[in-house]
């Protein structure tokens, strides 16, 4: 198990092409209702703290970054067995999980019915896991909300349609 350091040597900026997952085509602009200008972050949940997941380190850059803008505190995992393994530690608890899907050692699918057991097993609170991924087929969908995803979202994201998306979930506050 490993946590790798919460820092990032690039940050994200306002414009619009920001986004986790640059080099997949972009088709989130066509469901996106967010606002020309990125949101403005002022008071985030003051106890909220994130496990990023993916195994491409520059999209863990990315979002560790964005996480860092925010003044939000997170821990990453490079696979689904890192996550899950984050997710049990008693003295760890996570106000909400971003997860990549497609990934060695154990998939996100996997990882998070591990989650949902462990929450279960342990009487927790259902903590929100919202899977990115450039799989956006109806088959990829249904699995990720039958394994107890939340919500799916198709790569790249853009992080302020991100961060509204959490905004509204009641996540951070923006």
């Amino acid at each position: 198990m490993s946590s790798y350091p919460r820092s990032a040597t690039s940050a994200p900026t306002d414009d619009d092409d920001t986004s986790v997952f640059s080099n997949v085509k972009d088709d989130t602009s066509a469901y996106s209702t967010t606002p020309d200008k990125s949101p403005t972050f002022e008071s985030p949940h003051p106890f909220a703290n994130f496990l990023l997941v993916d195994d491409n380190h520059i999209n863990l850059k990315v979002l560790s970054a964005y996480m860092k803008k925010l003044g939000l505190q997170y821990d990453i995992a490079m696979n689904g067995r890192e996550a899950v393994d984050l997710f049990c530690l008693p003295d760890r608890t996570y106000t909400c999980v971003l997860m990549d899907i497609s990934m060695p050692v154990m998939d996100g699918f996997e990882a998070t019915r591990c989650m949902r057991a462990y929450e279960a097993q342990e009487d927790h609170i259902r903590v929100p896991i919202i899977a990115l991924s450039g799989l956006a087929s109806e088959d990829a969908h249904q699995e990720a909300i039958g394994s107890g995803m939340d919500l799916l979202l198709t790569k790249p994201v853009k992080l302020k349609a991100l961060g509204s998306l959490l905004d509204s979930m009641g996540i951070i506050n923006v």
